[in-house]
């Protein structure tokens, strides 16, 4: 591992914590934290839940993908300075993805944003 504090947690140590699971709160729910956090639509607040939810229950990926809280956030705030929904995905979740697993995300972003749905300003650029 390149970087300190990758390392997974060790079983021994695993073992010490309860997990619970906790699923996705409800849509409003979602909408309402990222439309507190960030200046973005509802609209945009809305298509960003649903991504989350529709990714985590995606029956054709391999495995689960599960964009916690922080995470769409992140997005919505990247959103709220003038990126781009996909960007904003993009540059939140996408990176570490492996090509087969990322062209099925994008698919389901694109079923989610539908043509013709565009959040970029002319400058977005300048955030970065």
């Amino acid at each position: 591992y390149a970087f300190q504090g990758t390392d997974p947690i060790d079983l021994a140590l695993r073992d010490r914590f309860d997990q619970i699971s906790v699923d996705y709160p409800p849509g409003p729910q979602i909408e309402a934290i990222l439309l507190h956090r960030a200046q973005i639509s509802a609209d945009t607040a809305e298509r960003l839940g649903r991504f989350a939810r529709t990714l985590a229950d995606a029956p054709n990926l391999d495995e689960r993908i599960f964009i916690s809280m922080r995470q769409m956030i992140a997005m919505a705030e990247d959103v709220a300075v003038g990126a781009s929904i996909r960007d904003a995905v993009t540059f939140t979740i996408a990176a570490g993805l492996q090509d087969e697993t990322l062209e099925k995300v994008n698919q389901i972003l694109q079923s989610i944003l539908m043509e013709g749905y565009t959040a970029r300003v002319m400058d977005w650029r300048a955030w970065a």
